[in-house]
């Protein structure tokens, strides 16, 4: 019968390999595994792909310098550029931006992370600024992967850049959230030159318990007065005031079965009245203009209510407008 003998001895190599297996499986293998990982973090290649990763996610055309990660959930992006994936013009660009993920600050939002960004010099350009409202709208509308996040972006300085000149805004800090029953996202800054008791606020909203769902906005001038030039950028018809005019007071837009509805209160200064009617009259009309609106609503277009006063001068009304007032107001 076959027996086992007493003591089973290994040969003093095979224990050595043994010994060297043990110790590299545990503690070598991950060390180099984490190790390479990290140095493929500095290779070009890992910028380039967060280049692609970011424009399918935007749907724009995304260029980087480098990318680093100073900290676990916190990514630095070097040399941001958007630009349009069609023409190749650039949108916007930004020395240096911060995300960092975290939780909620509020614990009752319906937001499943944060997302904290930290725009350093970040220059807009005029075309660039419905493409990024078009990212705004979507994470709205829920239609952007990250648009169950609770997003907040915080800029010292910004420069919107136009054809009336560059822009200066300071303070820049707003966010983007679920909230029960829709999104919700404001956004507010100052506006350099523009002398204001408080920030310049924009909140937009989207509810989703209408069908199909409704969106609304709503502009505080910060009780300065703002140049219509540089709200026309986001509400196009507002250049039509003249390059000098400007707007103070509160401004509703609001979305309806009917079309848009749009509701103010708050003064119109220097409007150009020949650029205001300029190639929608027969009519001659000229001068500056001061209006006082306690009221105004236009819905579909049309001009439904309004309330308040104007005072312009000096300028030039043809005698055929004044014809054309006396038989329509009698």
């Amino acid at each position: 019968m076959f027996q086992s003998p007493d003591r089973f001895v290994l040969h003093e190599s095979v224990r050595r390999r043994i010994c060297m297996g043990a110790f590299f499986l545990p503690c070598v293998a991950p060390t180099a595994g984490v190790l390479a990982w990290g140095v493929s973090r500095w290779l070009p290649w890992h910028t380039t792909a967060e280049a692609s990763r970011l424009g399918r996610e935007l749907g724009l055309r995304v260029s980087l310098r480098k990318v680093r990660h100073p900290r676990p959930g916190v990514v630095v992006y070097e040399g941001l550029q958007l630009a349009d994936p069609e023409t190749g013009q650039t949108l916007l660009g930004c020395r240096r931006l911060e995300a960092a993920w975290g939780r909620p600050e509020d614990p009752k939002d319906r937001a499943t992370a944060s997302l904290a960004l930290v725009a350093t010099e970040p220059e807009i350009e005029a075309a660039g600024v419905e493409p990024l409202a078009e990212l705004v709208r979507r994470g709205l509308g829920r239609k952007a992967s990250w648009s169950n996040l609770e997003v907040r972006l915080s800029a010292g300085e910004a420069t919107l850049r136009s054809a009336h000149g560059p822009w200066r805004l300071t303070g820049v800090e707003g966010f983007l959230r679920p909230v029960a029953g829709g999104s919700y996202g404001e956004i507010g800054f100052r506006v350099a030159g523009v002398q204001t008791t408080e920030p310049v606020r924009i909140c937009i909203g989207r509810d989703h318990r209408e069908t199909p769902p409704r969106s609304g906005l709503e502009l505080y001038t910060g009780g300065g007065t703002l140049p219509c030039a540089l709200l026309g950028l986001g509400l196009p018809g507002l250049e039509r005031l003249g390059p000098f005019s400007g707007l103070r007071g509160y401004l509703w837009v609001n979305q309806k079965p009917e079309g848009w509805a749009y509701e103010m209160t708050g003064q119109l200064a220097g409007v150009d009245l020949e650029s205001l009617t300029g190639g929608c009259s027969p009519h001659k009309l000229t001068g500056r203009a001061e209006v006082t609106i306690e009221v105004g609503r236009l819905l579909g277009g049309r001009l439904q209510e309004a309330a308040g006063s104007v005072s312009a001068g000096p300028g030039l009304v043809s005698r055929s407008l004044l014809d054309a007032s006396v038989e329509s107001l009698g």
